[in-house]
């Protein structure tokens, strides 16, 4: 049996995963990085990056379809989504690429397999790799410190499972050459409704139901409704407070009983097929995670503000440890974990700021606290708003939906939360991040010359209007 030790071992190389090995290979630690399956995980090579490219192509064709508006003759548009799904993975491949190759440039260890914990001596914790590789002798590592990264996997429905080609997830919708005529989309979160997007744009009938009140439940209740109505206009139908009781596949079609919360009538819709985005369930099994004594909590591993498990050394950070089930957050904690596994840092990780994105079109961004959260806590708050059909920038583009909505502490002018619905509010939003997690007041905000013409003047705004000074408000 092979046997290796290193200062760090990694298991898990999606996004958390490989930051967390590439910061400790800056640190000067000897890494190992353990994947089972494909480098970037679940985010570079089935969500993230390739419903971006898809939702590209979906900006583009809407634009040709609109193009009249803009003085712009574009003729009959056509699509070929198999060359639209094409791309997106053209576009995986080449990301995962450049990826291995800074792994491998960084002096990292890249090793293929499946990782558990197999034990503890002298301070070192053992992990056995078993590669993927028929007949492969397993390799034995060892470190002192280890970083548990394996992520998420989709949620099935109860009683109904995923089959991979009717009752499907979004890691088959991602890579699917084929738009059904008529589907149903379960769960109103992001990527429920950014699937919703995509295959509402090229053309097919589109029902998405969400089992609580509203849709993006989880965001401020505004840009709820704005994005609900936006969703609506383009003929989504959307059925809130509605569970799916059941899916009965009989040929070609899928028969869906429909039930409303409040024990409504049921209603029956026939459909092609049945993606269902309920939410993403840790991947803990398979790890040894019992033997070593390490606690779970609902399904996800349990972490304190260090990210440090109940055994010291072992860390854990991204989906496996839940909400928020976030790219950015768990590469965030990747590099927070590796600092403090050597000393670098002593204070927890401060959680509060980690900014949230929908590509839908509008696209929802938001940082910090909801309205409702703060009214719960008793906090007094200025609320600041500017819509786009007031911006210059908006205008001129005509691209008027939506707006920023700011959240200012009553006693101090604090930032203390922010909520965009609109164009490009995935990069806006950034802004907005940077002054809140910095303690800037909506003041400092105001006072900031922005760049004209620009969306980004309406942040600027929407602070005036929360202080009383707003230009244009």
């Amino acid at each position: 049996m092979v046997r290796k030790e290193y200062d760090l071992i990694v298991i898990g190389g999606g996004p958390g995963g490989y930051t967390a090995a590439l910061q400790a290979a800056k640190l000067g630690a000897k890494t190992a990085l353990i994947e089972k399956e494909h480098l970037g995980g679940v985010c570079l090579n089935w969500g993230c990056i390739p419903t971006k490219a898809i939702l590209h192509s979906a900006s583009l064709l809407s634009d040709f379809r609109h193009a009249k508006r803009y003085g712009i003759s574009a003729g009959e548009v056509e699509f070929d989504y198999p060359a639209v799904i094409k791309r997106s993975r053209q576009a995986v491949s080449r990301l995962v690429k450049g990826l291995t190759l800074l792994i491998k440039n960084s002096g990292i260890d890249l090793i293929e397999g499946a990782g558990i914990l197999s034990g503890s001596q002298d301070g070192l914790h053992q992990v056995t790799v078993t590669p993927g590789e028929a007949g492969a002798e397993p390799i034995e590592l060892q470190a002192t410190k280890v970083i548990l990264a394996t992520g998420g996997e989709a949620r099935a429905l109860p009683g109904t499972p995923f089959d991979g080609e009717r009752i499907i997830s979004s890691r088959e919708a991602i890579v699917s050459e084929t738009v059904p005529q008529r589907l149903l989309i379960v769960g109103a979160g992001a990527i429920g409704l950014e699937f919703a997007e995509i295959y509402n744009t090229f053309g097919a009938q589109v029902t998405v139901v969400e089992m609580l009140p509203r849709v993006l439940p989880l965001e401020d209740e505004e840009t709820s409704k704005a994005l609900r109505t936006a969703l609506i206009k383009k003929k989504i139908k959307i059925k809130t407070g509605t569970v799916l009781e059941s899916a009965v596949c009989d040929g070609e079609e899928i028969t869906c009983r429909l039930k409303p919360t409040d024990d409504g009538k049921v209603s029956e819709l026939v459909v092609d097929q049945v993606l269902v985005a309920i939410g993403v369930g840790g991947i803990t099994q398979g790890l040894g995670l019992e033997t070593a004594g390490i606690a779970t909590e609902h399904g996800f591993v349990k972490v304190d503000e260090f990210l440090l498990t109940s055994v010291p050394g072992i860390y854990a950070i991204g989906d496996m440890t839940g909400p928020p089930q976030l790219a950015h957050a768990a590469a965030a904690k990747g590099v927070y974990a590796v600092e403090h596994a050597f000393g670098k840092r002593s204070a927890g990780f401060d959680g509060r700021w980690v900014p949230g994105a929908v590509f839908t079109s509008p696209q929802v961004a938001s940082v910090g606290a909801r309205e409702f959260e703060l009214a719960q806590k008793g906090i007094g708050v200025r609320i600041g708003r500017f819509p786009f059909s007031a911006s210059g920038k908006a205008v001129a583009e005509g691209d008027i939906t939506g707006f920023v909505k700011v959240l200012l502490d009553e006693a101090d002018g604090q930032l203390l939360g922010a909520h965009i619905v609109g164009h490009n509010a995935s990069e806006l939003i950034g802004e907005l991040t940077l002054a809140a997690a910095n303690g800037l007041t909506g003041e400092a905000i105001l006072s900031t010359i922005h760049t004209h013409p620009t969306l980004s003047e309406s942040i600027q705004e929407a602070c005036g209007d929360a202080l009383g000074f707003g230009v244009h408000s």
